[in-house]
């Protein structure tokens, strides 16, 4: 059987979603659409029908939002926070630790936490 890869957007990405989060960081910077696209470098079109969920972005232009406004990529497609995202790794890997352990491994986490701020 061959190894297929779906290349199709997930059901959570959402055109729509995203250009309202890409229209409220643009208004949280205090930027006109021409002056966000200038800082994008791309036309005031493309910002109005992205914001619109119209079009989508390249991967290079994600970057460049990313970078350029300090979000995180998860946060402009998914609308989730790195903060979110890592607490949804760590749920996920404590419900894989059999519960007799768990007192343990929170014992472990403060000692490890105090050493840190020491």
């Amino acid at each position: 059987m061959k190894n297929e890869v779906n290349l199709s957007p997930s059901p959570e990405y959402d055109k729509e979603a995203i250009g309202k989060r890409i229209r409220r960081l643009r208004l949280q910077s205090g930027k006109s659409q021409e002056e966000f696209a200038e800082s994008m470098d791309v036309s005031t079109n493309f910002i109005s029908e992205l914001e619109t969920g119209k079009k989508g972005m390249s991967v290079d232009t994600l970057c460049r939002l990313s970078y350029e406004y300090h979000i995180s990529a998860d946060m402009v497609l998914f609308g989730k926070s790195e903060a979110g995202s890592a607490l949804e790794h760590m749920e996920h890997a404590l419900n894989s630790i059999p519960t007799e352990d768990i007192p343990t491994i929170i014992s472990y986490l403060q000692s490890l936490y105090k050493i840190r701020r020491m």
